[in-house]
Order: C-alpha cells, then sequence, then structure tokens
C-alpha cells in the first residue's frame, strides 16, 4: 500500500475556500499568477532569504521527550550573491506590484544586510515617490557580539502601488495612554477622567489613559518567537502571527485578499484566517509546502502542491461506523534507503510502527482533487502516535494524506477489503 495516487489539488477542508497555496518559484508561477489575480490583492508581505549565506530547515520532532528526538529537513538556501539577490527581489516585487489592486500596499520584510538592496529594488519598481515607512522592528532574542552591537531588529519596507492607497492605523492599537510609562503629568479632568497632561508652546495638550495607542515605525511591542513558544512549527526563521495581523489589519478589510510570495510555514496565512482575511501563498521548497500542509489542516485552503515521490510501507485500516468511517494509520515504514541516513536516535523512533509519521489526513478524492474531512497530528508525546481519523459515509473514494518525518507527502486510496482490520 506504499504507492502514490497523484492528486492536482488538496482541499484541507470541504468548506467554502478562504486561502490557496501554490507550489513554485516567482520566476516559475508568477506569469500565471499574474493572470489569474492581475490587481485582486490588497496587501503583499514579502520575506524573503536575507542573504545570510546560511541553509535553513525544517524540525521533524518525533518525541519532547529528553533527549529530544528530531530530524531537520532542508527547508532552503539563502546563498546569493549581490547581482543574484537584487534580481530575485525585483521579479518578486514586479509580480507583487501587478497582483496589487490601486489602493494595495507593499511590505518587504529583511535585515541590515539586505535592506539596501531592497530598498533599490522598491525604488525602481514601486517607485521611490511610493515609499511611506522604513518600520524597525526591534526584539531581544538572540546571541550577544563582543566585535560589533548586537544585531537586534529587522526592517520592514511599506511601499504603495499608487498615491490613492487603504491604510487603517486605527485597526492595530497596541494598548492605552494608562498603560505606558510617560512624561507626561499625571491629572484628571473636570469630570473626575484619569488623564496625561503635557504643556508644548504655551499649549496645553491632554491624553486620556483609556484612550488607544497606535504604533509608531519603531515595533517594540513584539516578540520574538521564542524556542519553546507553542507557535512554532518548527519551520527556520518563523515570523511571529502577531507581526502579521497587524501588517494585514492595518492594509486591508475583512475579506479582502492577502499575498505572500515567500511563505515558508504558512504565518501570512495564518494572520489573515484569523484576522477574516483570504490568502494566497507561494513557496518554491517541498518542505514549506509540508510544513504548510500540516498547520492548515482541517481549514478552508487548497494546495496545488505535488505529492512527494517515494514508497514507504504503509498499512491502514478502516472501520464502519453510524455514518462515519474510522481511519487508522497501523504502520509507516520508511524504506531501508532513507532508514540509512538518520541519526541514531531518529533511526530508532522511525522504527517503530508509527513513528516515522507525522500527520494523517482523511477524504475522498474526485477527479485529482483531495478533499480532507478530518485529521490530526502527532503531538510529540509518544513515540508511537496513534494516527486516526473519522470522517462522514460519502460517495467517493476514500483516501488519506499522509506526511513523514522527512518532510513527504503521500496520497494513497483507503481499499474496501481493510474493513476491520
Amino acid at each position: 500500500m506504499g504507492d502514490n495516487k497523484s492528486t492536482s489539488a488538496i482541499r484541507l477542508s470541504s468548506g467554502a475556500l478562504r486561502g490557496r497555496v501554490a507550489f513554485g518559484s516567482v520566476a516559475e508561477r508568477g506569469a500565471e499568477l499574474a493572470a489569474e489575480y492581475y490587481g485582486e490583492v490588497s496587501c503583499v508581505y514579502l520575506d524573503p532569504p536575507f542573504m545570510t549565506g546560511g541553509d535553513f530547515s525544517l524540525s521533524r520532532r518525533l518525541s519532547n521527550s529528553s533527549p529530544r528526538v528530531a530530524l531537520d529537513v532542508p527547508a532552503y538556501s539563502d546563498k546569493f550573491d549581490a547581482d543574484g539577490y537584487s534580481k530575485m527581489l525585483r521579479e518578486a516585487v514586479s509580480l507583487s506590484r501587478e497582483l496589487l489592486s490601486d489602493t494595495g500596499t507593499l511590505f518587504l520584510h529583511v535585515d541590515s544586510r539586505a535592506s539596501l538592496l531592497a530598498r533599490q529594488a522598491l525604488d525602481e519598481v514601486m517607485g521611490a515617490e511610493n515609499f511611506l515607512n522604513e518600520i524597525i522592528w526591534a526584539y531581544q532574542s538572540g546571541g550577544w557580539a563582543n566585535t560589533h552591537f548586537p544585531r537586534k531588529h529587522d526592517v520592514i519596507l511599506f511601499y504603495s502601488k499608487t498615491k490613492d492607497y487603504f491604510f487603517d492605523l486605527t485597526a492595530v492599537p497596541c494598548g492605552t495612554v494608562g498603560g505606558r510609562n510617560s512624561h507626561m503629568r499625571r491629572a484628571v479632568d473636570e469630570s473626575g477622567r484619569p488623564c496625561r497632561e503635557i504643556l508644548s508652546a504655551g499649549k496645553l495638550y491632554r491624553y486620556y489613559d483609556d484612550e488607544p495607542v497606535y504604533p509608531s515605525d519603531v515595533w517594540t511591542d513584539i516578540s520574538h518567537l521564542q524556542q519553546r513558544d507553542p507557535e512554532r512549527t518548527g519551520y527556520d526563521t518563523q515570523k511571529p502571527q502577531a507581526l502579521l495581523e497587524r501588517i494585514i489589519k492595518c492594509s486591508t478589510r475583512e475579506g479582502d485578499l492577502v499575498a505572500d510570495l515567500f511563505a515558508g510555514s504558512g504565518t501570512t496565512g495564518a494572520a489573515a484566517l484569523a484576522s477574516g482575511r483570504r490568502f494566497l501563498l507561494l513557496d518554491m521548497s517541498d518542505t514549506a509546502q509540508t510544513a504548510m500542509l500540516e498547520r492548515f489542516i482541517g481549514q478552508p485552503v487548497t494546495m496545488d502542491a505535488p505529492v512527494s515521490r517515494g514508497k514507504p510501507e504503509i498499512k491502514l485500516s478502516k472501520q464502519t461506523g453510524l455514518g462515519i468511517y474510522i481511519v487508522s494509520l497501523q504502520s509507516f515504514t520508511l524504506e531501508e534507503d532513507m532508514q540509512a541516513g538518520l541519526p541514531p536516535l531518529v533511526k530508532r523512533a522511525a522504527a517503530t510502527k508509527r513513528g516515522a509519521a507525522v500527520s494523517l489526513v482523511c477524504g475522498y478524492l474526485d477527479s485529482g482533487v483531495f478533499t480532507a474531512y478530518a485529521g490530526k497530528k502527532r503531538d510529540g508525546k509518544s513515540l508511537e502516535p496513534e494516527l486516526s481519523v473519522s470522517v462522514p459515509v460519502y460517495d467517493g473514494e476514500l483516501a488519506v494524506l499522509i506526511t513523514d518525518v522527512l518532510g513527504r507527502r503521500f496520497c494513497l486510496s483507503v481499499p474496501d477489503n481493510i474493513e476491520g482490520e
């Protein structure tokens, strides 16, 4: 039962779609996406590689016990020279401009290594006259340096497509006047309402303690994700959802379309769903696609990612209840050549009956489209995860979608003749 059944699309729930994940690079898919979504996007967020010279990965946890059992699966390489990096940025910004509506805006997230090249690409494509802000996102996490000041901030460059752009600062309050330390004098007004006052140039300015405060172009109130943050997917360079929610809410209205062309683990999509927006995500990393698939289990999302190649030994069981099927993963055995390269702890865990499996999604195949109705992801508490899901009985070809610790995906039909196993 290890043979794959190719699908042209994966729907992660049966409800009305609110998000799409596309597989490929800007160069490969740009013309197609521009033709399909031209002028429909309200906000584009770009979080490209930062020209660090490193390689990044997805940590596939099999167990959170000590020592932790995990495998780092390659996700993407960040090795560029200046010319190659600038070319990539110009391609991404050019596609973004085509996708944006006339009232749309673009946020390009980099760090100090790439900010100059990013600014040049944006000025060239978007127009220097459409520059709005250089946002500094400052955070405390990370290491310290002895040869220079520690680098503790990223840069988010904010541009509009035209002068007639949408922006709503009041949609992103970050506290109240009374909740912040202030150099202003505490006072109460004539009705007894607490406030802060300051006298400037002979004029008295009054700010009430319960009034909202809005962010400036320096953001210090959103933390970098810590190592044990429950929001973490294991994908390197993942950004906090709160950061994306601020960007999305100030630049779009509910129901608007948001795009991310370097989607990684899909934080932009998660923030869009939480904010009542729709999304279009693109990434060329097969590992990123797997991370997003697992993140969006049960969400109204479709993916056109290809199914990974490989032939592990997969055994399923199916039981029929009152109007439901209960499908369970009985065993998932990696191919011998795949096992050979695993670290000892991972190899030992993967040798258990289901230890190499990460998630199980069950649904139906119809004309090359897999529609999910239920799914489950391992919680890291056991090397032998219980992966079992219930789905309603419908006409159609019952099927499962499985991801493994190597970041691969497998879609296969559930035969009728395994009833009761």
